[in-house]
């Protein structure tokens, strides 16, 4: 006997259908694709990249507070920045950035920053101006120890005019709010869970993210760190797992390259010449002179805080012996650039003092400021006779810097300096200076930096001790005692923040480095080229050289495919350059809430400002219906029918009983 179908049944069944599909349904639309995005369970050796660095194990994975260069690679990593970036040729790309476009009004009192909708956190949220105005508050991204910009004395409100628009307004005309925000400023905006730690947590529990990759737990003091590829990055990254491992200094780079066990590495220019001919899968990328070399100090501490001292110390450092003996000839002498503005760059002004290697010059400074001796090696004394003893700490993260440091000693001693090289880890040196350990503050530090970010006209305008952010020391209370030259050199930093006009820029970085060149509150003694050794038999890398940055960008790294891969789609397309950042004042008015108002108080308020944000839902670009999705649709269908046909025949069963 036939069973016939009731109104009750059709009601059974379509109850049975919406409970399938609603179990089902979020699965695939809740945020994007993954069904390519393998993390490090299903990764391979063919698509697992091995990556070494030396100078030590990180200390920490967030910016404040960290002091080696495995802190900074292994977080950069995992980061992208607010706004765009500034090549040293002056292009400006947004491909690492989470604006996809920056605006400021007429007098640069606000900037809007809209959100690029194709960025998403690690767990697949969508980054929001929610995110921006949980991380830029006075307990946060605006706290002193992560704000060394000091923009919370400038910013007032930030405001979100909608889901993927930021207003920050300022109660002063800024030009490059922009380039500080994005460049001087330790914290990017972050996840909720992120900022739930605090902003001195280390970082060390495989944080949420927005970069390329994700750091998985690390154990503090570990020589290895693990980081999977965010699935939800675009382009996705080639790279399915990074080995980070931290060897103790750049001096055993060499020989774990040539084992051919690592893919990559930032290498000490002295030791490429021998890698490349030891292993011929290896590839070098050098970019000439982006990397500084300095002689670091305590201005305020005698006898630092003469200024015909640090002259002197100067005239008596052969920089071209250290450019040739501790880089292998690949750098750039400092004698004419001590404006802390690398020739390279295109605000870089000859009109400087000039410096040489001049034994003679140094010891008639020292003659003027009431030191005795120094000629042709004789003991140098102090004006009440004291004989001149110093102590230098060098960092055993970089084997340049290590030889520097034995140069700088053997020169000094050349006018009579009695110099005490101690080579230390960087963590060691730091804690020094951290329990200001007796002493210490009247020692120099030889320190290298590998990012320079030259092209940039407000970070090369920058005081010496700020433009060569030296990692050991910190950042000193100010670059010179009160007076007249800070006087002028803090009023040519204001009129440059009043300005995008190229000519006054210009101008006023010009005099900037003509006053730390005269002053000298650091000594760059040189600029490396910075350099990478990477392995094309196991991987095929993008151009690193043509995108004219210190560090490859994250986009760069996404790229990077196991050799024979195909590229990653949409990856030639997103390292196109863009036109420099639009400024209209339509743009802002437009959009900016008539409620808002901008405080006269110079501090940022505890609780940030914020207008009604709306989630709004991605359309077909968070949905990719892809394999897993069609299984996903199939499965339900299967139950959907399975369910129906056990209620018919149980209908059908209690009908024929």
């Amino acid at each position: 006997m036939m069973y016939r179908f009731k109104s009750r049944d059709f009601i059974v069944v379509t109850v049975a259908f919406v409970l399938v599909v609603s179990a089902v349904l979020p699965l695939v639309s809740s945020s994007r694709a993954v069904s390519a995005a393998s993390t490090g369970s299903s990764c391979t050796s063919a698509n697992t990249f091995n990556e070494v660095i030396g100078g030590g194990t990180p200390n920490t994975f967030k910016p404040p507070g960290a002091r080696v260069a495995a802190s900074s690679v292994t977080f950069g990593l995992t980061q992208i920045k607010v706004g765009p970036e500034t090549m040293v040729n002056g292009t400006v790309y947004y491909f690492d950035s989470i604006a996809n476009s920056v605006t400021s009004n007429a007098n640069y009192t606000q900037w809007t920053y809209h959100i690029n909708p194709d960025r998403y956190w690690s767990n697949g949220q969508q980054i929001t101006a929610q995110d921006f105005l949980n991380t830029y508050t006075s307990s946060y991204a605006l706290s002193p120890s992560a704000d060394v910009a000091n923009l919370r004395l400038e910013i007032t409100s930030v405001v979100a005019v909608n889901s993927s628009t930021v207003v920050f307004n300022l109660n002063q005309s800024d030009a490059q709010f922009e380039v500080e925000l994005n460049n001087n400023q330790e914290v990017p905006p972050q996840p909720p869970s992120v900022i739930a730690q605090g902003i001195d947590s280390l970082e060390f529990t495989g944080a949420v993210t927005d970069g390329p990759f994700v750091q998985q737990n690390y154990t503090v003091g570990s020589t290895q760190a693990v980081l999977v590829r965010n699935p939800y990055f675009s382009p996705l990254p080639g790279i399915c797992e990074i080995i980070m491992s931290y060897a103790a200094s750049t001096s055993d780079i060499p020989t774990l390259m040539i084992s051919g066990q690592y893919d990559f590495a930032p290498v000490d220019n002295v030791a490429v010449s021998g890698i490349l001919a030891d292993n011929s899968a290896l590839k070098a990328e050098l970019i000439p002179g982006i990397s500084d070399l300095m002689l670091g100090y305590d201005i305020q501490t005698y006898p630092y805080n003469m200024t015909a001292f640090r002259q002197a110390l100067a005239y008596s450092i052969d920089e071209n012996d250290i450019v040739v003996t501790a880089y292998g000839g690949l750098g750039v002498t400092a004698y004419n650039s001590e404006g802390t503005v690398p020739p390279s760059s295109g605000w870089y002004s000859p009109n400087q003092e000039a410096y040489s290697y001049n034994l003679t010059k140094a010891v008639s400074l020292l003659h003027s400021i009431g030191f005795t001796g120094g000629t042709n090696g004789a003991t140098l004394k102090y004006p009440n006779g004291t004989a001149v003893a110093l102590t230098e700490y060098t960092s055993n993260g970089n084997t340049g810097a290590i030889l520097a440091g034995q140069i700088i000693a053997t020169d000094l001693s050349g006018i009579g300096m009695s110099i005490n090289d101690i080579t230390s880890p960087t963590n060691t040196i730091t804690g020094y200076v951290n329990a200001n350990t007796p002493g210490i503050l009247a020692a120099m530090f030889v320190q290298w930096n590998a990012a320079q970010t030259p092209g940039i006209a407000y970070n090369d305008a920058e005081a010496g001790w700020v433009q060569g952010y030296d990692s050991i020391t910190g950042v000193l209370p100010y670059w010179l005692p009160p007076g007249e030259p800070t006087n002028e050199f803090n009023s040519n930093v204001s009129a440059l923040k009043a300005t995008d006009n190229p000519t006054l820029e210009k101008q006023y970085v010009d005099n900037t480095q003509a006053l730390d060149a005269d002053y000298l509150p650091i000594i760059m003694l040189c600029y490396p080229s910075y350099g990478y050794i990477y392995n094309s038999a196991a991987f095929t890398f993008p151009d690193f050289l043509s995108l004219q940055q210190a560090t490859p960008s994250m986009t760069a790294f996404a790229m990077i495919q196991p050799a024979g891969a195909s590229s990653t789609t949409a990856a030639s397309s997103s390292l196109s350059p863009t036109s420099s950042i639009a400024t209209t004042s339509s743009s802002i008015t437009s959009s900016v809430p008539t409620t808002t108002s901008i405080a006269t108080t110079s501090t940022i308020p505890t609780t940030t400002t914020s207008q009604a944000v709306t989630t709004s839902s991605s359309s077909s670009s968070s949905i990719s219906f892809n394999a897993s999705y069609f299984l996903l649709i199939a499965t339900a269908v299967i139950v959907l029918l399975a369910v129906s046909l056990g209620f018919v025949f149980v209908r059908k069963r209690s009908s024929i009983a």
